[in-house]
């Protein structure tokens, strides 16, 4: 059996490296509901949701994606989603659009 991917150790890895200014991990931003943030840079209101593509594949599981990111732009936040594939094509590519949220381009 193949061991569980570590996606968000991963690209928190490659935020660091590439000086990136530290997240808040696993920020709760809803106040009545349990949602979490994967990556949050709350005084800018940037966030990232890293998705496997095995654990949001069922249709409730991106519904509920889909309700936590629609609430979460509402909410004045700017969210930013990548995929694991997304990560593994271009993992710079992906952090230069954090970067760019960052920089508020």
């Amino acid at each position: 059996m193949t061991p569980k991917r570590d996606l968000e150790g991963e690209f928190a890895g490659v935020l660091h490296m590439l000086g990136v200014p530290e997240p808040e991990r696993q920020y709760r931003f809803h106040e009545t509901r349990r949602w979490r943030f994967d990556f949050a840079w709350p005084s800018e209101r940037v966030a990232v949701e890293v998705s496997g593509e095995t654990a949001h594949a069922h249709w409730r599981n991106m519904t509920t994606d889909a309700e936590k990111a629609n609430a979460a732009v509402l909410g004045g936040w700017r969210l930013l989603v990548f995929t694991g594939a997304m990560i593994d094509k271009d993992p710079c590519g992906c952090v230069e659009q954090v970067k760019q949220m960052l920089r508020g381009d």
